[in-house]
């Protein structure tokens, strides 16, 4: 009844479809009764029969944009007796059949008796609409003929109704019509419907290295391009499924976006995608997909929704585009190659020197540090609103940092142990000692390179050694405060760097170089002094040990180092030499040296045995400070001489001779040889 309709429709468009899962199919709708007049409507659904009964839904047919011609055009699964109906999306590379049946000229029904002469079937590009529409055909002057796609037909015709076949499409149309000519007859479909591919094939001309080693290589966030191929007549702008692109291991973000294929190309390209990971990626089928290009078909009604199948289900496709899959398989396929952007640098063991002795270190001595260890971060950087994340794929085979000669961390000026460690000159003029790193390891392999996780790793620094001053052979410096530098740049085969280059613990500067335990960084010049002597053959001997340092200007001395506590001098380091008068070593020890141990405030006694009366004499005291030991000496009063040990301390010779800082330091020691009275060589008495 009138009452119940909703306003703006059009009664005399009203079609009645029957539900048979999983389609509506039209039904053949006569007005053979009759209506009261303003208050009902009367229309018959005629031809249905006990086993069509079912669901029924009643109206206008939205896509439908008038009423049929003199044919009309649907799919040949449509209800018999129908004259409107639905032709579903289809795809390029296969043929497909669409009903044609004649319509009668009040456009109510199917054309009872009709001509079986050859018709001419034509598929036209309906996505103009800006053209007149005729009445009686149904079709607008704006559609256009789609080249090559007329056939001249003589179906079998059955009940005004015939199938025809639609040969294979190469390319795709967004909304298509097919007019049917018979003579003067004209008839275009009531329903539009799209012609699409059957998928995209994705490449890219710069994102191209599918292994983990060579060019090109992309940084992460950096700029490659994509190219989506399809078929000519596609025109439409594809989209990106990030939960189906696929890394090694861990799949990053693939941002950046496709423009419209341009009319004719059926290609869409886009020139600014990026990456967020490292390596290589791939894409899983239908990561590529445009879900717009089919709009003209209701996806309830003329395709399967959300689906880029190419398999008929139900005689329906998908209604989407999907892409053909890209595997990653190293050095195969895929897109990349990937590297970081840039790595960061955390300090995670700084170094600690360790003081020689105590609170100081003497000038050409060694001191080392237990451990040092830089972490290593790999990062995406912010290019294109990525958020310098860590890229955790930057492990394994995608981990570019080495230490070959010439490349990444073992580049000049950090391709040798001087260039890495840096000392400052705090006495100014260059006169500062220059560091000795004999004893650091070589840089082909130090950093040790740690493994990679979650794209961190470790450097870690080996002490070898130790490091020292050089200690000057002619020329003793002035006490100073070590401050020194390990540092290296932190680059990648890739040239992948830290942007705060170089990677330091510590600067030579003024009070900011590496830590010293207890904070003690002095260094001195230091010699050893052993003190003449002379005494009773009948009581020991004692003979003074000093450890000296340079002052320096203005005082130019050495003074007493009252804070060693650490050097130790043992008896047998000793040499003794030169026997004189009745003292002698041949063939026992007629005196003996004992004593030695660990210097206090600077000094230490030894003391040599009384030989007894009859032993007086002199005997020449060496200590033995080089890197060898030379002489004989006693241990043991009436045994017999041993040779000298070396204390190995040549940071604590002097120029003893007048020479250079490299003679052991001596003197003599006498018994008896001048006592009492003995001792005076002339007096004179005043009255």
């Amino acid at each position: 009844t009138l009452p119940d309709l909703d306003a703006g429709v059009d009664p005399a468009k009203f079609t009645v479809q029957r539900w048979v899962n999983p389609s509506w199919f039209a039904t053949n709708v006569n007005a053979t009764c009759t209506a009261t007049p303003g208050t009902n409507l009367c229309n018959q659904v005629n031809g249905l029969t006990v086993a069509a009964l079912g669901d029924f839904a009643i109206g206008e047919t939205l896509t439908y944009t008038s009423g049929a011609g003199w044919f009309n055009v649907f799919e040949t699964s449509t209800g018999a007796g129908a004259y409107l109906g639905s032709i579903y999306t289809k795809i390029v590379g296969t043929a497909f059949n669409l009903d044609v049946v004649a319509v009668n000229s009040s456009r109510t029904g199917v054309k009872p008796g009709y001509s079986t002469n050859p018709i001419t079937v034509e598929l036209l590009n309906a996505s103009d609409n800006s053209g007149a529409l005729t009445a009686q055909t149904d079709c607008r002057s704006s559609w256009t003929l789609i080249a090559g796609q007329s056939f001249s037909l003589s179906p079998a015709w059955a009940s005004s109704r015939a199938t025809v076949t639609i040969p294979i499409q190469a390319n795709a149309s967004r909304q298509v019509r097919v007019r049917v000519t018979q003579g003067t007859l004209v008839g275009c479909s009531t329903d539009n419907f799209s012609i699409r591919p059957t998928a995209f094939s994705v490449t890219s001309t710069n994102a191209t290295q599918t292994g983990t080693s060579g060019a090109p290589a992309l940084k992460t966030g950096a700029n490659f391009n994509l190219t989506a191929a399809s078929v000519a007549g596609y025109d439409g702008t594809p989209g990106i499924d990030n939960t189906k692109v696929v890394g090694t291991p861990t799949a990053g973000t693939l941002g950046g976006s496709f423009g419209a294929a341009p009319v004719g190309t059926g290609t869409a390209t886009g020139a600014s995608f990026f990456y967020s990971e490292v390596g290589n990626f791939g894409l899983n089928a239908d990561a590529v997909y445009d879900t717009g290009f089919t709009s003209v078909d209701p996806s309830a009604t003329d395709c399967i929704a959300s689906s880029t199948s190419n398999t008929l289900s139900g005689g329906k496709y998908g209604c989407w585009v999907g892409s053909n899959a890209v595997a990653q398989t190293t050095g195969a396929s895929g897109f990349g190659r990937f590297i970081p952007d840039n790595f960061n640098v955390a300090y995670t063991t700084p170094p600690i020197f360790g003081t020689a002795c105590g609170t100081f270190t003497y000038v050409g001595t060694g001191f080392t540090y237990a451990t040092a260890v830089m972490t290593v971060t790999a990062r995406n950087g912010t290019n294109n609103g990525l958020t310098d994340a860590p890229t955790v794929n930057y492990a394994g085979s995608y981990m570019k940092l080495s230490n070959a000669a010439g490349t990444s961390l073992n580049q000049a000026p950090y391709n040798s142990p001087g260039g890495r460690y840096t000392r400052f000159d705090a006495l100014g003029g260059g006169t500062t000692p220059a560091l000795d790193t004999s004893g650091l390891p070589p840089t082909a392999g130090d950093p040790a390179i740690g493994a990679f996780s979650s794209g961190s790793g470790t450097l870690t620094f080996a002490p070898g050694t130790g490091l020292a001053f050089t200690r000057s052979t002619t020329t003793p410096n002035a006490p100073f405060n070590a401050d020194i530098a390990l540092a290296l740049n932190v680059v990648d085969t890739d040239a992948v760097a830290f942007a705060g280059n170089p990677a330091a613990f510590g600067t030579a500067t003024a009070g900011n170089g590496i830590a010293f335990s207890g904070g003690f960084k002095g260094m001195r010049f230091g010699r050893l002094t052993i003190r003449g002597a002379d005494g009773s053959q009948l009581v020991a001997l004692p003979v003074q040990l000093e450890a000296q340092y340079w002052l320096g200007a203005p005082n130019n001395a050495f003074v007493t180092n009252t804070a060693d506590n650490c050097t130790s001098i043992a008896a047998g380091n000793v040499a003794m030499s030169n026997y004189t008068n009745n003292l002698s070593a041949s063939p026992t020890c007629e005196t003996a040296i004992s004593g030695g141990g660990v210097l206090s405030s600077g000094r230490r006694t030894l003391q040599l045995a009384a030989p007894g009366s009859a032993n007086n004499g002199g005997v020449d005291l060496t200590v033995n400070l080089g890197a060898s030991a030379s002489g004989t000496t006693c241990t043991t009063v009436g045994g017999a001489p041993v040779s000298a040990t070396t204390a190995n301390l040549p940071y604590l010779q002097g120029n003893w001779t007048g020479g250079t800082y490299t003679v052991n330091p001596s003197a003599r020691a006498t018994f008896g040889v001048y006592k009492g009275s003995d001792e005076v060589i002339h007096i004179r008495e005043n009255f």
